[in-house]
Formats: structure tokens, sequence, C-alpha cells
């Protein structure tokens, strides 16, 4: 009697076991298929702005003169 009772507790563990394992999978792949992918267009967009911050500095004072030396 005691073997046929491990046999199902052992049984019933290992379909939990499963059945989470399982569970998780399916989580994970449909978490991971409502993840947005970029468009190309907004990739484009991105890669202008990233250009267009990235641009040298431009010199603000430039003198037209020398200054006087004694």
């Amino acid at each position: 009697m005691y073997k046929r009772l491990i046999c199902l507790v052992a049984m019933s563990s290992s379909k939990t076991f499963f059945l989470l394992t399982f569970s998780a999978v399916a989580l994970i792949l449909v978490a991971e298929s409502y993840r947005e992918t970029p468009l190309i267009e907004q990739e484009k967009e991105m890669e202008t702005l990233l250009n267009h911050i990235n641009k040298p500095a431009i010199k603000s004072f430039q003198a037209k003169f020398s200054l006087p030396t004694n």
C-alpha cells in the first residue's frame, strides 16, 4: 500500500513540475510576442537624430583681430 502511495505522490509531483515548467515557457513566449519591434522608418529617424547630435561643435567666438601684445 505504501509503495502505491509513494508512486502516486511521485507521479503528481512530476506532473506539477511539468505543468509549472510549461506554464513558465508559455508565459515567456507570449510576453516576447507582444514586444514592439522598431519600424524601419523609426530606425532611420533615430539615426538622423543621433547624427545631428553627434555633429562637431561650431566655434561660436572667432577673433577677427588679434589682441595687441606688449
